[in-house]
């Protein structure tokens, strides 16, 4: 029944020269199909690809900050989206930040880029343009921390992955067997992606692909488990799922 689906994995996979690749779905809260082929990494003694393999979701990664940002929201320590950035970034340059708003921040419309010794400076006027930069997920990181005493991981892991049972989701500092590694020039070893912190401020965050697969799970029920359990409020699911970006002036962006 998904062979077709398979093969056109097994493809990409071949096509990307990915060393592996994992494919999970589930339907109505029951997983349909699980598929697991290769190896972890590119070299011949690579442990194999399984349910238990993790893998590193770079940008993806973003999508859990999004929803504890969402959840800041719902809570009120973000009174709304559109507060200034200055409001709760006291010790950035005024100047600097005038005019973003936490829904720049969040969408990659603020403008704000660093020179490469980390100096901050302004490459658009806010809400005039888009680019992906990493300064924003920084600021977003820092204040989720400073809002909840505590990292916006550690916040996910207290108010979703425990309660959903998840124990193969986390930022890892620390060689496991079950981590795949990246591949980042099919000519050379790939290489582990380990960060050195488990803030979230580094793109180090492993997934399973069975819990990618209830993680997604849980925005397509609006925050119910499998079983139906509310975990988390349904608005908190809405606002992380909604698109949110602002009126951009630059016309281009809409085509």
């Amino acid at each position: 029944m998904y062979q077709r689906l398979i093969s056109w994995v097994e493809d990409i996979k071949n096509k990307n020269c990915s060393s592996g690749a994992a494919l999970l779905i589930i339907a109505d809260n029951q997983t349909v199909l699980e598929y697991y082929s290769g190896r972890q990494s590119n070299t011949p003694d690579a442990l194999p690809v399984t349910s238990r393999t993790r893998f590193n979701i770079a940008s993806a990664r973003k999508s859990y900050l999004g929803f504890a940002v969402a959840y800041a929201v719902y809570e009120g320590k973000i009174k709304s989206l559109d507060d200034a950035a200055v409001d709760y970034f006291p010790d950035w340059n005024r100047e600097l930040l005038e005019a973003v708003t936490i829904r720049h921040l969040i969408t990659h419309s603020h403008g704000l880029n660093v020179t490469e010794d980390g100096t901050p400076y302004r490459e658009f006027p806010p809400g005039e343009d888009w680019a992906y930069r990493g300064i924003n997920i920084l600021m977003m990181t820092e204040l989720i921390e400073r809002l909840y005493g505590k990292s916006f991981p550690e916040l996910l892991k207290e108010r979703v992955f425990d309660p959903l049972g998840l124990n193969e989701t986390g930022w890892e500092v620390t060689p496991r067997e079950s981590l795949a590694e990246v591949i980042v020039n099919p000519a050379q070893k790939a290489i582990s992606s380990l960060g050195t912190t488990t803030n979230g401020t580094e793109s180090n965050l492993f997934v399973s692909a069975r819990e990618l697969a209830i993680w997604g799970n849980l925005h397509l029920n609006m925050g119910k488990a499998a079983d139906g359990k509310q975990i988390v409020p349904a608005e908190v699911i809405k606002l992380a799922t909604t698109i949110q970006s602002p009126p951009y002036k630059k016309k281009a962006l809409f085509a």
